[in-house]
């Protein structure tokens, strides 16, 4: 059976890009976020999901020169048999002949690069409950990078949450991203329903919501 992948909103890329994650792992980052934005007060911006190896082939090429001299540096990769240097200003990738750790995750479609830094560590405290580990990331050294882990997830219960379906229905501007602007109007729409205004929609908000929708 061919794998499912989901197309996610436009409004979360940095760079205005349709990215595309594993239905499963998408499930999970679309309820994980909104807790992210709603306990750190901060927007994310997603960097980059699925990547094919031509992908890997561009990311590499922008970040990376042909050099002559042997392996020195931790940041130096090996690739079509030479050895390649960082550029000054870029940060390390993996070669796109690696097809281990984050490059095999990137092509699975269940790894993410996100920023900022807030959001980051947020889900190094709090990601694995929804699948979402470090552990690769920690290992090569890149905060920015997160894998899911489908038997980790203990939150698939309340399955997707689709952004601008809430917007809707809490009177936001409506562009598919929860964040800051959008978990106040969260807030309201709760404390006005009795409910913890807390800007998540978890399941019982999500209920008085008219939920499960996506």
């Amino acid at each position: 059976m061919a794998t499912k992948h989901t197309t996610l909103p436009v409004s979360w890329s940095n760079k205005d890009e349709k990215e595309r994650l594993r239905e499963d792992a998408s499930a999970s980052l679309s309820r994980m976020l909104n807790r992210a934005v709603a306990d750190t007060g901060v927007n994310f911006q997603l960097w980059d999901a699925l990547r094919s190896k031509v992908d890997e082939e561009r990311l590499f090429l922008r970040a990376y020169t042909r050099t002559s001299r042997g392996r020195t540096k931790d940041t130096a990769r090996s690739y079509q048999g030479a050895i390649w240097a960082l550029k000054a200003g870029h940060l390390p990738v993996a070669s796109p002949d690696y097809i281990g750790g984050s490059v095999g995750t990137h092509r699975q479609g269940r790894a993410i690069d996100i920023h900022p830094k807030a959001i980051q560590d947020w889900i190094k405290a709090n990601g694995r409950a929804y699948g979402w580990t470090w552990d690769t990331g920690h290992g090569v050294g890149e905060d920015h990078h997160f894998e899911y882990e489908a038997e980790l997830d203990t939150m698939k219960a309340e399955g997707p949450l689709n952004h601008g379906w809430v917007q809707r229905i809490v009177g936001a501007t409506v562009d598919h991203k929860i964040g800051t602007g959008t978990v106040a109007k969260i807030k309201t729409w709760q404390k006005a329903h009795g409910l913890t205004a807390d800007g998540k929609v978890d399941l019982k908000t999500k209920a008085a919501m008219g939920g499960p929708v996506f």
